[in-house]
């Protein structure tokens, strides 16, 4: 029998290639983007990690059980480190994060805090999960471009770790689990959040490129 993950990842197929071949991702694991672009990228990252944190928190006030409640505590942990690496890495660039957030990082934090309050919280996990595994899929492809002395390594190496793995796939099969039994009618409802969710994933590296010029 097919998981209902697998049956998201099939749906949101355009989306997932779109990501793997972005030019973003390519540039950063051939070494050979923008020092400006990457560094826009990491200011409004920086922006959506911070916002991140109260999405876990909406979704952990809404746990159906103890161990998602702990494993999303747990996760507090891993974006403030998250946090950490773009401060160490704006600080050795010598540029400011005290920036404002495109349209496109705004939308989608508000996306996110929206469904974490108003959707039901399976919804709200399958963004989480398309959000985390676009990341560590995406940044996959940038680790098999990436030679010793690529520049981004600490960026490639955090989303491409053993431990961020296992993160992702814990999620994955907690998403499994909560949809099992879910009706058509349901699951429909859970594959537009996630569809949507991938499409603000591919909005942000677009964005990138982008940049201040149209302030999107």
């Amino acid at each position: 029998m097919i998981s209902n993950s697998s049956n998201l990842l099939k749906s949101a197929k355009p989306f997932w290639d779109e990501m793997r071949r972005h030019p973003f991702i390519r540039g950063v694991g051939s070494g050979t983007i923008s020092r400006d672009i990457f560094d826009f990228w990491v200011a409004q990252d920086y922006i959506f990690v911070r916002e991140a944190l109260r999405f876990l928190g909406a979704l952990e006030m809404r746990s159906p059980d103890y161990e998602i409640s702990v494993f999303l505590a747990d996760s507090f942990g891993s974006l403030k480190n998250e946090l950490h690496i773009f401060e160490r890495y704006a600080s050795d660039r010598k540029f400011s994060l005290r920036v404002e957030p495109t349209q496109i990082c705004r939308a989608y934090i508000d996306f996110l805090l929206s469904i974490a309050i108003q959707r039901s919280f399976e919804e709200a996990f399958a963004a989480l999960w398309c959000a985390e595994k676009g990341y560590l899929d995406s940044w996959s492809v940038s680790k098999k471009m990436a030679k010793k002395d690529n520049p981004y390594r600490v960026f490639i190496n955090n989303w491409t770790s053993n431990a961020f793995r296992d993160y992702v796939l814990w999620i994955e099969k907690k998403l499994n689990a909560l949809t099992n039994g879910k009706s058509d009618r349901e699951m429909r409802s859970i594959e537009r959040i996630f569809l949507e969710t991938a499409k603000y994933e591919c909005l942000f590296w677009d964005m990138a490129f982008l940049g201040k010029r149209d302030n999107l």
